[in-house]
């Protein structure tokens, strides 16, 4: 692993930690997604950000529940690019990740 990846491992890490810590109360949302942002490099309605912050309904892999959480997605002018000029990762899923 190059040691940019694992830095950003390391951030990762980090950060799901406060959201695990957080996670359970409301009143400290605003300020775990600014967190989370940063960490992506989202920057909510700037057009050169990479990725976008959105809602979207998911299934808990424990007991099934359906809950709302936030994803990062490509941002729509990467989306394009991806699109135009991305290659197709063979199988669908991206190996050898440390």
């Amino acid at each position: 692993m190059s040691p940019g990846a694992a830095a950003r491992s390391a951030r990762t890490a980090a950060a799901l930690s406060i959201a695990v810590e957080r996670a359970a109360r409301p009143d400290t949302y605003e300020g775990l997604l600014a967190e989370l942002d940063r960490l992506e490099g989202c920057v909510p309605g700037d057009p050169r950000s990479l990725y976008e912050r959105v809602a979207r309904e998911v299934v808990r892999v424990a007991g099934g529940t359906a809950v709302r959480a936030w994803v990062y997605v490509a941002a729509p002018a990467v989306a394009a690019r991806l699109r135009t000029r991305g290659k197709p990762v063979e199988g669908g899923e991206r190996r050898g990740r440390g």
